[in-house]
């Protein structure tokens, strides 16, 4: 996807964001913290009935956690009831749950990596500069 193309498609969602969603929803957003990501991918799958695009953390290279990210985890545990609840209202507006499930899994990194180059099922990404 070149440049010109993403920028519409982010300006095309941005539009919806802003002036197709109802106020209560961009209110719920503006009040907590770590919702609108959850917001975004309602949106986008409202609108083209596709999966959402899932970001994860990388676990730590060594398999032990360090202070940091422990005490991250900390706060992502008080954060998954505002994120729950964030859904919940989400989808009680929408009247229906728009997020469809997905078993299909990208990883940045992955396509990077030239080692794994015959495990790879994009490989077109490499190549196109992403």
């Amino acid at each position: 996807m070149n440049i010109m193309t993403m920028h519409a498609v982010c300006s095309y969602y941005l539009y919806l964001y802003s002036h197709w969603l109802p106020h209560p929803l961009r209110d719920l957003v503006s009040q907590l913290d770590n919702c609108d990501n959850i917001l975004v991918n309602f949106l986008v799958s409202h609108v083209t009935r596709k999966p959402p695009i899932g970001v994860v953390r990388r676990p730590s290279p060594s398999g032990h956690q360090s202070n940091t990210e422990l005490m991250f985890s900390v706060s992502e545990a008080s954060s998954l009831h505002t994120r729950r609840y964030c859904v919940a209202k989400f989808t009680e507006q929408f009247g229906y749950m728009p997020l469809i499930r997905s078993s299909v899994k990208f990883e940045p990194l992955l396509h990077r990596d030239s080692v794994s180059v015959l495990r790879k099922k994009y490989r077109q990404m490499e190549n196109s500069g992403l």
